[in-house]
């Protein structure tokens, strides 16, 4: 079934579990996603971001994910993540998409409110819901994105200031991570959710070591974010598939095994947040 952000998540803000929100780039990573949280009988949130629209456009995408989302037995959000531009979330919200994130964390604490606001405001003429980020959570491996830890009373500012509906918090994590060697600054997040009461977000999620993910669980975190252990995932499963399968020349024949390395992965992400 198709849900929002908002009323998916506001359900686990005072439970161990957290829902898992995994980057797609194809229908080949997206299936094994809900095939996994029907699995789990696990909510769970696809969400697209710049690597799927780069060879796809989100009035394709929209369809294609509402659809599966409405066919699953479980909750599922439709998301889009890390979009830097207004109009874009318009069109990913004109497209059906249950939920969109803006994020002007690279941008001057009142120009990411006053974007922020403008995309709230067309949501919510939807039914659609927002996130944003304040704070930056950079990316491994680049000096391109500034690293700014959340500040717990500027994180509350901006909750106030926006109307969002989740928000993304910098406390420790790196995007693109490979290796499970990011931790948690669970004093800060802490802080954090005395000050803010709307379901709090994690970006870069792959980096986390499994004792951080549990104990992250018991937190106001509800939205956690994976997306290279995925890419990781399909990469390995491919290589595999054309190893033992040299002579094949139709991706049909072989996709199904990156797409089960992919649901495995996904089972194992769901298993640590809780399901």
């Amino acid at each position: 079934m198709l849900v929002t952000l908002k009323e998916l998540l506001e359900q686990y803000k005072t439970t161990d579990k957290a829902v898992g929100a995994f980057n797609v780039t194809t229908y080949c990573d997206a299936q094994p996603v809900i095939t996994a949280a029907e699995k789990r009988n696990a909510p769970v949130i696809i969400q697209v971001g710049g690597f799927a629209t780069r060879y796809m456009d989100l009035a394709l995408w929209g369809p294609l994910l509402t659809t599966m989302a409405r066919r699953s037995t479980v909750p599922v959000c439709v998301h889009l993540d890390h979009s830097k531009d207004v109009e874009e979330c318009q069109r990913a919200i004109d497209a059906g998409f249950s939920s969109v994130m803006y994020d002007g964390s690279q941008l001057p604490y009142e120009e990411n409110v006053r974007l922020s606001r403008e995309v709230v405001r067309r949501a919510v003429e939807k039914g659609v819901s927002v996130e944003a980020e304040i704070g930056s959570v950079a990316y491994s491996g680049t000096n391109a994105f500034k690293a700014e830890a959340s500040d717990p009373d500027t994180t509350a500012r901006f909750v106030a200031d926006t109307g969002i509906d989740a928000v993304a918090v910098a406390v420790g994590t790196l995007h693109r991570m490979e290796k499970q060697a990011a931790h948690l600054d669970f004093g800060l997040l802490h802080a954090i959710e005395e000050k803010v009461d709307i379901p709090l977000v994690i970006h870069g999620s792959s980096g986390l070591c499994d004792e951080d993910f549990k104990q992250m669980c018991a937190s106001h975190v509800t939205k956690v974010n994976i997306g290279t252990a995925l890419r990781m995932a399909f990469d390995q499963g491919l290589r595999t598939a054309l190893r033992d399968h040299p002579e094949s020349n139709v991706f049909t024949e072989i996709a199904h095994i990156p797409m089960e390395y992919v649901e495995r992965k996904v089972l194992e992400k769901l298993a640590l947040l809780g399901f």
